[in-house]
């Protein structure tokens, strides 16, 4: 559905923007250990569709950035805050998938309002007052 993966990729990207700002990749780590992997594992996704997912946003997110004038320069600063970060991410997506599927696990996939509680505190360790997850 459109509207859940705009709201995805919206999350993906605050948590993303987050962890560069705060220098603190485990923002994205925990996001996908706690919720992403659970959440698409239960969905029937495979780790390869899920880290291709990351993989492509990270892509146009880095390719946007190096676009900008003012980040002229910048390309090895933006792939180490960036595209490392994405990187320690599908590691952690192919590793949570290979033990899930190692045990022949069903997930049980947390519910809407635990999947915000989580984003909530995420967002505590994220933005000054007043910023938000969305």
């Amino acid at each position: 559905n459109r509207d859940n993966l705009d709201w995805d990729i919206g999350v993906f990207y605050q948590l993303l923007t987050a962890s560069v700002r705060n220098k603190d990749r485990m923002l994205l780590i925990n996001y996908a250990h706690d919720l992403l992997i659970p959440i698409r594992f239960s969905e029937g996704f495979n780790s390869r569709e899920v880290c291709t997912a990351i993989l492509d946003t990270g892509t146009i997110v880095v390719s946007g950035l190096l676009k900008e004038p003012q980040l002229k320069g910048m390309a090895e600063l933006i792939h180490d805050y960036i595209v490392l970060t994405i990187q320690l991410t599908v590691d952690e997506v192919e590793s949570g998938f290979e033990k899930l599927n190692r045990k022949n696990s069903i997930v049980i996939p947390p519910q809407r309002s635990d999947i915000e509680e989580k984003l909530r505190e995420l967002a505590t360790f994220c933005y000054q007052e007043g910023n938000n997850l969305k």
